[in-house]
């Protein structure tokens, strides 16, 4: 599986991992107001990088490519400093 965390007009980033024993692939993605870091399975695959969104921006999109993926859970927290 290869994830594509996010594509901009300018590039896009891509990182290969596999799916654990039970066939479930895990992703956690941090964001904050400039940056966005995803981690793929037990942390095999890693992105990081700096993000420039718009003020009105409130979605993150999860896409995949080759294959169907059904999102089981999302976790949302707020840290507020």
């Amino acid at each position: 599986h290869t994830l594509f965390p996010y594509t901009t007009l300018f590039r896009s980033h891509a990182a290969t991992f596999w799916p654990d024993a039970a066939g479930v692939v895990r992703l956690r993605d941090l964001v904050d107001e400039c940056s966005l870091e995803v981690y793929g399975g037990d942390g095999e695959a890693v992105i990081s990088d700096m993000i420039f969104p718009q003020s009105s921006s409130d979605e993150l999109l999860l896409d995949t490519t080759g294959g169907d993926a059904m999102l089981a859970s999302v976790e949302v927290f707020r840290v507020l400093l």
